[in-house]
């Protein structure tokens, strides 16, 4: 298994939209992902 940590350096977050994007593009994969 693969297993990658990012860390989101922005004091505000993520952006709904972005995280938005970034659900879409982890739901083409196996994947688990908290956030």
């Amino acid at each position: 298994m693969l297993e990658k940590e990012l860390i989101v350096s922005n004091r505000l977050g993520l952006h709904a939209r972005a995280t938005a994007k970034l659900v879409q593009v982890l739901s083409a994969f196996r994947a688990n992902a908290t956030l």
